[in-house]
């Protein structure tokens, strides 16, 4: 994912391909989609609800 970084080029641990991080990334968002505004954060923590239950 960061090629010709000098910092990267040493990594050996986790050399996933590109389409398998990127479906890894996809499937958290799947399960865990993001919160879109401050308003709707704020009600899920005060009521212990889903984060992005209608």
């Amino acid at each position: 994912m960061h090629p010709g970084r000098k910092w990267a080029k040493g990594t050996l641990k986790n050399q996933a391909k590109r389409h398998e991080i990127e479906a890894q990334i996809k499937g958290h968002f799947d399960v865990h989609p993001v919160i879109k505004n401050k308003e709707r954060l704020f009600e899920s923590l005060a009521l212990g609800a889903a984060p992005n239950a209608p």
